[in-house]
C-alpha cells in the first residue's frame, strides 16, 4: 500500500501500475527486482518526498506493499527513517531525488551515522555516460558525498550490482556497525528488463578471529581489579537484560550508560548508577578504577566530556568490546580490545570471570548515585518534570537543547531505546519532531513524546503537517525560553557578538492549528500530566508549549563559565 497526501502524480502512476497482476508479471524490471530483494530482507517502510526522478522508484515499491510516507521535507524523511530505526531494530529506506533531495536529507543521515543508526538511503542518479551539462538536480560525485555521509555507497546498474548490493547490506546491518547505506541507480537502466534469476549468494559472513588470548587476557585484568566499573553504551543496548545483570553481579561493578545506552539495566538494580559519564564524579569513578568493562561505546565527546572543561582523562586497565575495529580504539586506547557483537563476547567472557565479593559494588554504585543527586548538574525542576513526562509517555525523543542536555544525567528510561535525542553523535537540530513520527510508526501504538526547544522547532515544524495526514498521534513538547538560550550561555564566555533579537519566537498555537493539530499551554505540573493524560485518546498530534519562566525556580546553570 502507499500512503501519500502530497504527490497525486505519485498516485496517478500506482493505480496504473497496480492494476497489473504483479504475481504474473513476467520480465520484470531492475527497479522491480531491487523492491522485490528489499521487501525479502524485511525492509517494508519508506519515508521520503516524489519527484521526477525517482517515480519509478516509488513504482516499484509500491508494487511490493511497501508502506510510503511522503513527508514535508527531505531531511524529515531522514530523521523518521532514524527514529523508526532506533525503536524497530529495523532500517528504513529514505526515498529521495537525486542532487538537491539527497542533500536536503544529509543532515539527517549524518546523524544516523554518527549513533550507528541503520538506514537505505536510495536515490537515483543521473546516467553513467551523461555529460555535466546543467541537467536537471545534477551534482559532481553524489556517489562520493554520500559515501563521505554514509561510510557505504553502492551503485547498482544490472543484476549483478544488485547481487553485491544484497551482500552488502545483509553486512552492515546484521554483523557489522550499523550505519545507513546509500544505494543509487542510474535513470538509464530504471527500465531494464531482467529475464534471469537473482544470482544465489554465499551466504556465510565474515568469520572475526576466535580472539582466545585476548579473551583470556582481559578476563586477566577484570579478576585483578578490585574497583571495577562497567560501562553500557548504544551498541549493548540489545543484550539481553538477564545477560547484562549476570555480567555486572559476576564483577559485582557499578555500571554506568551513555545516552543510547540508557534503559538497558533494571533501575532498580543494586549495581545501577545511571546518569552521564560526563559528570564529574563518574569520570573520576572511571579514571580511578582499575578495570574498566566498556561495551559498544567509542567514548565520544558528547557522552563522556560533554562538560567543556571536564575533558575524559585517559583510563588505564580498559576492556573494550566493539564490532567496529575503528571503535575498539577511538578516543582511549584499550589494554585489551575485543573485536564481535557485544552479546556474543560476553557470553565467551562471563566463564572465565571470577567474582570477589570483596569489591562491594553495591555500596560504590550508591555512592555514585548520591554524588549525582548531590551534584552541582542535578535539578530537582527538571526532575520533577521528567516524572511527569515518563509517567506519560512510552518512549521520549529529545533534540539538542537545554531539556535534552539535563536528559542526560537526570532522565532514566526503563526500558533500552526509550529515550534518544541528537544531542550525541553528529548533535543536529529540528531532530525531535520527525524522528517521534517515525518512532511513533514504529512503536504501533506506543505513547510517544517528542521534546524540543523553540529554536530547533523552526526547522522541521512542518513535518506535523505530514503526522496530521496520516493521523499519527504524536505528542511535541515545546521548550520555549525565547531563543536559542544555550548559544546565550556559550557567548557569554567565548563571544560578545550574538545578537540576541535576531531569533523571533513562532506562534506555536497558530502553527499547530494552520495544520490542523491540536495546541495546549500548561502553565505548571499538574496542567500538563492533565494534558497528556488527555492527549491519549485523540488521534491528531498536539503541541504543548512550556513556558521556561513557569517550569523553573531558579536560572540555568552555566557550565560554560563556572565548571
Amino acid at each position: 500500500m502507499i500512503k501519500t497526501t502530497q504527490a497525486p502524480l505519485v498516485r496517478e502512476r500506482v493505480a496504473q501500475v497496480t492494476s497489473v497482476e504483479k504475481s504474473k508479471r513476467a520480465n520484470a524490471t531492475l527497479l522491480d527486482a531491487l523492491a522485490q530483494l528489499l521487501k525479502h530482507m524485511g525492509i517494508d517502510t519508506v519515508f521520503g518526498i516524489p519527484g521526477i526522478h525517482n517515480l519509478s522508484l516509488y513504482d516499484a515499491f509500491a508494487q511490493v506493499d511497501m508502506t510510503i510516507y511522503s513527508t514535508a521535507h527531505e531531511q524529515g524523511a531522514a530523521f523518521m527513517c532514524d527514529g523508526y530505526a532506533r525503536v524497530s531494530g529495523r532500517p528504513a529506506i529514505c526515498l529521495v531525488i537525486d542532487g538537491p533531495g539527497v542533500l536536503n536529507a544529509a543532515t539527517g543521515i549524518a546523524q544516523a551515522a554518527g549513533d550507528s543508526v541503520p538506514m537505505l538511503v536510495v536515490t537515483p542518479c543521473l546516467a553513467e555516460d551523461a555529460a555535466l551539462t546543467g541537467r536537471l538536480h545534477e551534482i559532481r560525485d553524489q556517489q562520493n558525498i554520500m559515501a563521505s555521509l554514509c561510510g557505504t555507497s553502492l551503485q547498482i546498474s544490472d543484476l549483478e550490482g544488485l547481487s553485491r548490493a544484497r551482500c552488502v547490506i545483509k553486512q552492515v546491518f546484521h554483523s557489522q556497525r550499523p550505519h545507513p547505506i546509500h544505494i543509487q541507480i542510474p535513470m538509464n537502466v530504471h527500465d531494464v528488463r531482467c529475464r534471469q534469476e537473482l544470482a544465489k549468494l554465499d551466504s556465510r559472513q565474515i568469520q572475526k578471529d576466535d580472539q582466545f588470548e585476548d579473551l583470556h587476557r582481559a578476563a586477566e585484568v577484570l579478576n585483578l581489579a578490585a574497583n571495577p566499573t562497567l560501562v553500557i553504551g548504544g551498541g549493548a543496548s540489545r543484550i539481553d537484560r538477564q545477560l547484562l545483570n549476570t555480567l555486572a553481579e559476576r564483577l559485582d561493578a557499578p555500571c554506568l550508560n551513555t545516552v543510547n545506552g540508557k534503559g538497558s539495566m533494571d533501575l532498580q538494580h543494586p549495581l545501577f548508577v545511571g546518569g552521564s559519564p560526563s559528570l564529574p564524579t563518574l569520570q573520576t569513578q572511571l579514571v580511578a578504577s582499575d578495570g574498566v568493562l566498556a561495551l559498544g561505546t567509542c567514548f565520544s565527546e558528547t557522552d563522556y566530556s560533554f562538560f567543556p572543561n571536564h575533558p575524559l582523562r585517559p583510563i588505564n586497565h580498559l576492556v573494550r568490546i566493539d564490532i567496529d575495529y575503528k571503535n575498539l580504539f577511538s578516543n582511549q586506547v584499550p589494554e585489551v580490545g575485543l573485536l564481535g557483537d557485544c552479546g556474543s563476547m560476553v557470553e565467551r567472557l562471563l566463564p572465565l570471570l571470577n567474582r570477589d565479593k570483596r569489591r562491594k559494588g553495591s555500596v560504590r554504585a550508591r555512592k555514585l548515585r548520591d554524588s549525582i543527586k548531590c551534584g552541582q548538574f542535578y535539578r530537582a525542576d527538571f526532575f520533577d518534570l521528567f516524572k511527569v513526562l515518563t509517567e506519560h509517555a512510552d518512549i521520549l525523543v529529545g533534540d539538542s537543547f537545554q531539556l535534552a542536555y539535563y536528559a542526560h544525567w537526570m532522565l532514566e528510561p526503563g526500558s533500552p531505546r526509550h529515550y534518544f535525542a541528537s544531542t550525541t553523535g553528529l548533535g543536529t537540530l529540528g531532530f525531535a519532531i520527525p524522528a517521534a513520527i517515525g518512532a511513533n510508526i514504529a512503536s504501533e501504538g506506543s505513547r510517544v513524546i517528542g521534546m524540543i526547544g523553540d529554536g530547533a522547532a523552526k526547522l522541521t515544524i512542518t513535518e506535523l503537517s505530514t503526522a496530521v495526514a496520516y493521523g499519527i498521534p504524536v505528542t511535541i513538547i515545546v521548550w520555549n525560553n525565547q531563543g536559542y538560550e544555550e548559544i546565550k550561555k556559550a557567548s557569554k564566555t567565548y563571544c560578545q557578538s550574538y545578537a540576541k533579537d535576531a531569533h523571533h519566537v513562532l506562534d506555536f498555537k497558530a502553527q499547530a492549528l494552520a495544520v490542523g493539530a491540536n495546541y495546549a499551554n500548561p502553565r505548571n505540573l499538574g496542567e500538563l500530566s492533565w494534558v497528556l493524560q488527555s492527549s491519549v485518546e485523540k488521534t491528531t498530534p498536539m503541541i504543548i508549549e512550556l513556558d521556561q519562566s513557569d517550569f523553573l525556580t531558579q536560572p540555568l546553570f552555566n557550565w560554560y563559565q563556572n565548571t
